[in-house]
């Protein structure tokens, strides 16, 4: 009986220590009800705030996505330029070689 004793004592200064410290209000909940309404705008103003938030992250998403888009193309055209080029460069030191052969046996263009 007697660790059923101390037991106790000790809840009870667990208690005491609790209430001391305010954390054992449960009988304050009228305190709290008036700041419901407050709350409730609070939360309503997050959930608008967040909705507008998932409307710019889809914006900024279809805007990042036009963007891979167009970089991409503009990529593929540089690379066909590239190619073009390469090929006009080829043909002109075609036509100059043969025009310097042409000159040397004295034949002109």
């Amino acid at each position: 009986m007697a660790p059923d004793i101390r037991s106790a004592e000790r809840d009870l200064r667990d208690i005491d220590t609790l209430e001391k410290k305010g954390v054992t209000g449960a009988g304050k909940l009228e305190d709290y009800e008036a700041l419901q309404p407050r709350l409730d705008k609070v939360i309503k103003r997050h959930n608008e705030d967040t909705a507008k938030f998932a409307a710019l992250e889809q914006r900024v998403t279809t805007l990042l996505e036009q963007y891979a888009t167009q970089v991409d193309t503009f990529s593929e055209l540089f690379v066909e330029w590239s190619e073009t080029l390469a090929e006009i460069e080829e043909r002109v030191s075609k036509l100059e070689k043969e025009r310097t052969d042409m000159e040397r046996m004295g034949l002109t263009y």
